[in-house]
């Protein structure tokens, strides 16, 4: 979505089309370590526990740009709404899960 939508599309803010690129290329790196982490379980739920923070992060200073700066544009409200998603998704799966740990997503063994 991001390289081939921001800057074409989705025109407010205003974003040239190489930093849409960049991001997207970025989210492709990331994508591909989770997916090789995956062969290693242990590995993956530390990356996981990362992209939670990462996740939290992105949505508490989303939130605060788009309700505290006035003018600041609220397009991709939306992002928020599902990084929050599968934030709790992650936290619930592991709660209830009987050989996984909340301190598995934060800590390496």
């Amino acid at each position: 979505m991001y390289v081939f939508m921001i800057g074409t599309v989705f025109t407010e803010p205003p974003v040239h089309r190489f930093y849409a690129i960049f991001i997207a290329s970025f989210f492709f790196c990331f994508a591909y370590l989770q997916i090789l982490s995956a062969f290693n379980m242990r590995r993956y739920l530390f990356i996981i526990g990362c992209v939670f923070i990462g996740r939290i992060f992105y949505v508490v200073l989303l939130y605060a740009y788009i309700f505290g700066v006035a003018g600041f544009a609220s397009t991709f409200w939306w992002t928020g709404v599902v990084d929050l998603s599968w934030s709790i998704l992650y936290i619930v799966i592991t709660l209830i899960s009987d050989d996984i740990r909340l301190r598995d997503l934060f800590l390496p063994k």
